[in-house]
This record gives structure tokens, sequence and C-alpha cells, in this order.
């Protein structure tokens, strides 16, 4: 498969990239002129970090040895993002702000009780009920505090999620029902599965996005829907990704998962220094 010869991108590189993408997202949010086209741009550009956190987060799951230690370590990060925006919020009530975590933790806790088929444990649950209640409760009321809590990218961010998660089961059963041929082996093999797995996921990032922007034409109010159809800008990654990590040293986890909260910090700082 020719295809195959161009994945090229891996976990690092992706992870980079999603780094990036929030970072200029954030600035344009922050520091730039809603009216400039540079604003856009950049907002669009910022499309690309929560498809990547979100299809990493069906990837960690499934991969993870340790599910609970996984779970704690999203949540952990939602605690340190909740609590700065709790202090925006009390400076000024006005401001909506949502927590990314939020998302991808009820995301993470939803599939991971699909992934560990161990029924009773119903309490995986909900972290995934409780921010959809919130979201709705968001919706309805358009207060700030719900908004605070009710977690970034909302009903479109946990669909997203489950839909990767959805397009790597799918891909599985896939290859189960229709293995490569028999002079298809070793690497080429994994590298037919994971460009089957790459052309999952973009349909369904595809059939997500589409879905929003056709409920978005009956309710002008959902919001973000313009930029959310812009998510569709990270379909030459996923497609482009090989499943491997690369790089991966425990210095570089730490700088991974820290990334998000030191730079909300210091952007906010930042916001905060100039303001006044």
């Amino acid at each position: 498969m020719q295809a195959n010869r161009h994945l090229i991108l891996n976990s690092f590189t992706l992870k980079i990239i999603a780094m990036s993408a929030v970072l200029i997202d954030h600035v344009a949010l922050l520091f730039i002129n809603p009216t400039l086209t540079i604003y856009i741009l950049m907002r669009i550009i910022g499309r690309i970090a929560f498809v990547l956190y979100a299809f990493f987060i069906s990837e960690g799951v499934i991969h993870t040895k340790n599910t609970n230690k996984y779970l704690l370590r999203i949540l952990y990060l939602y605690l340190i993002i909740q609590a700065l925006i709790i202090g925006v919020l009390i400076y000024d009530p006005v401001i909506e702000l949502r927590n990314i975590f939020a998302t991808l933790g009820a995301g993470a806790s939803l599939l991971i009780y699909f992934e560990k088929k161990e029924w009773k444990k119903v309490y995986y649950l909900l972290p995934f009920i409780i921010v959809s209640t919130i979201n709705l409760l968001a919706y309805f009321t358009k207060d700030s505090w719900f908004i605070a809590f009710s977690g970034d990218n909302g009903f479109f961010g946990l669909a997203l999620i489950i839909a990767f998660y959805v397009a790597r089961k799918f891909s599985i059963y896939l290859l189960k029902k229709y293995p490569p041929s028999d002079n298809t082996a070793g690497e080429d093999a994994e590298k037919s599965a994971q460009h089957v797995y790459n052309v999952a996921s973009c349909v369904s990032l595809l059939f997500v996005a589409s879905i929003w922007y056709i409920l978005s034409v009956y309710n002008s109010e959902i919001p973000h829907v313009a930029l959310q159809s812009f998510s569709l800008i990270s379909i030459p990654l996923l497609l482009l990704y090989n499943g491997k990590l690369g790089h991966n040293s425990r210095s570089w986890r730490i700088i991974y998962y820290s990334f998000y909260p030191v730079h909300v910090v210091m952007l906010a700082l930042l916001f905060f220094i100039i303001k006044l």
C-alpha cells in the first residue's frame, strides 16, 4: 500500500504540534484583536490542538498499563486548571472560561469503562455523566460558573473522543475480518493496520464535525461552530501518523503533561500585567 510509506509522524511529533497549536490559540484569545485576520488564522490553527489531545486520549486509554494512574494524572491537571479558573472568576465573574481536562477526563473515564469491560464498576461513568449534565446546564442557563465546570469543547469534544475510540475498535474488527494478504508481513502489515486506523479516525472526525455543523444550521446558539468546522485541517496529520512513540524520555513526559498548566499560568500573568 503506497500510502504506508508516508507514515512519517510519530506521537512525539504530533504532541509537539498539539502544544504549539494550543499556545497559538491562547495567545490569539488573550492578546489579539478579534477583528483582525491574524486572530481568525491563529484560532483556526488552534483547532488542531484539541483534535490531537482527543486522539491521544483514545490512544492512551488503549495502551496505558495502569488506567487508574492515567485517570489520576488527568485529574491532577484538571484540578490545577480549575483552581486557576475559579481564581479568575472571583476576580471577574463575567469571563467565560472552560477546562479542557474536564472534557478529556470525562471522555477517558467513559472509554476506560468500556475498555476494561468490568460492567459493575459504574463509577467510571460518573465523570462523563457529571460533565455532560453540567454542559447541558451551561447551555440552557449561560451561567459563567456552570460554563467554568462544563469542559472545553463541550459535547463536540466528548463526541470526538468517543469517535476516535470507535474508529480504533472498528479498525480492529475490519482487520480481523479482512486480514492483509499473505505477502504482507512484519512491518508492512503493521503499517497497513496503522493506515486503516488513520483513515477510520479521519472519517470519525469528519462525521463528528459534519454532525456539529448540521446541528448548528438548526440552532445558531451552539457555541464555536464556525471554528469547530476547521478541526478538519487536522486530517493530514492523522493520516501521517505511524503509531510509534518517538522520543519518550521521562523528562519529555514531564514537559508534555506540565506544558498546559504552565503555559496557561504564564499567559494569564502576562495578560493581567499588561491589563494593569
